[in-house]
């Protein structure tokens, strides 16, 4: 990956799962003439577990670096966003299930968050990665549990528009540009100014990586998707709305 976009890992898997997910429902339905609820599913556990079993075996006949060859890997990594998919099949066909099951999926969500932290932790930070859970079901379970707490999140009502409220929802509308972005800002930072450390640094770069990103939003990401609006099928136009 270029050192100037340390994150380009997890745009590949994007990339790559917004490829070949779809083929997999196009193939599912045509060989196996099912329907586009049971097609969706099927292909969610195909992916969840063929990752699984390649992350088990690179784990046990594997001498790989984790970080490089395990948690970058593509193909070892396409069930994260798979998840998410599942996630949404919830909500689209099992609506009551996603409703009831809010409070439950938040109180799980944050108790597993809780305990695979402090290991997500210790293999990222200090480098001890030694331990088969950490190369295999580690991710499957960062994903399950980060997709337990959306119902509640979607939960949660609009407040009324002051200053809290406008900001988070600020962040939210760009927060796919900070991803983009705040890495290189801190690449220019630590280029530029060697020097600057502490508060400083981190201030001046959150400030730096907001101010980009809104840039980023206003001339680049909301213009083009304008662009889909305008040019895309009416159903397209549809979803695009919706979502």
């Amino acid at each position: 990956h270029p050192g100037f976009f340390a994150v380009a890992w997890s745009l590949s898997i994007e990339e790559w799962i917004y490829l070949l997910f779809p083929i997999a429902l196009l193939l599912s339905q045509k060989w196996l003439t099912i329907g586009s609820s049971r097609s969706v599913i099927l292909s969610i556990v195909v992916f969840m577990v063929a990752c699984s079993v390649a992350r088990l075996v690179v784990a046990i006949y594997g001498s790989v670096h984790w970080d490089q060859l395990v948690r970058k890997c593509v193909p070892l990594r396409l069930d994260s966003i798979v998840v998410g998919v599942l996630a949404a099949w919830v909500k689209r066909y099992h609506s009551a299930l996603w409703t009831r099951g809010a409070r439950t999926g938040l109180v799980l969500g944050v108790v597993i968050c809780a305990g695979w932290s402090p290991l997500l932790c210790q293999a990222a930070v200090l480098r001890q990665h030694t331990s088969l859970f950490l190369g295999t079901v580690l991710w499957t379970t960062v994903s399950v549990s980060l997709a337990l707490l959306l119902p509640a999140a979607d939960a949660v009502a609009r407040g009324p528009r002051g200053l809290l409220c406008s900001s988070i929802t600020r962040v939210s509308e760009i927060s796919y540009s900070i991803y983009l972005s705040h890495t290189v800002v801190i690449a220019l930072f630590v280029t530029t100014l060697p020097g600057l450390r502490g508060w400083t640094a981190f201030l001046l770069i959150w400030v730096s990586t907001l101010a980009v990103s809104n840039l980023q939003f206003t001339y680049f990401e909301k213009p083009m998707t304008a662009l889909r609006d305008r040019f895309g099928t009416v159903r397209y136009r549809e979803m695009g709305k919706a979502g």
